[in-house]
């Protein structure tokens, strides 16, 4: 009875031992990796200036109907980013019909995320909101072709 003990005891042990191993999950190898995307670098579409604040705006990705789009905003000159609340949209300048998304630090400035609407109207810009104790200020970009 005794060598079936034995085994057992290092059957369990070596199984215990190796567990955490197996619990961890696959290690990533170099065929794995290949599938990760790339890091998308934001694309330059124009400059806004509000309550004295310029910014570069720029999109992290393309712009589709119906999916979430990246908003990227950089204070220009090294200037401060300005105290108040950001917030973004893709629409008309009244925000009806749009998602709006609020700004959050992010790098040297701010992102916004918003949903684009579907369909995406012609006359549809990109607007980015401030809105601080002074009050609202916005402006819009047109949509790159």
């Amino acid at each position: 009875m005794r060598t079936l003990t034995l085994p057992i005891t290092i059957t369990l042990a070596l199984a215990l031992a190796v567990s955490p191993a197996l619990l961890a999950g696959p290690a990533l190898f170099a065929e794995d990796k290949k599938d990760e995307k790339p890091a998308e670098t934001p694309k330059p579409i124009g400059e806004i200036t509000l309550n004295g604040t310029t910014f570069t705006v720029a999109l992290e990705g393309e712009l589709k109907a119906g999916k979430e789009v990246e908003i990227k905003l950089t204070p220009k000159a090294g200037a401060a980013l300005p105290a108040g609340t950001i917030r973004g949209w893709i629409g008309v300048e009244s925000g009806k019909g749009s998602t709006k998304g609020k700004a959050h630090k992010e790098d040297d400035g701010v992102c916004v995320h918003c949903d684009a609407p579907d369909p995406i109207a012609a006359d549809a810009k990109i607007w980015i909101e401030l809105e601080t104790d002074a009050g609202k200020a916005k402006a819009g970009l047109g949509i790159p072709k």
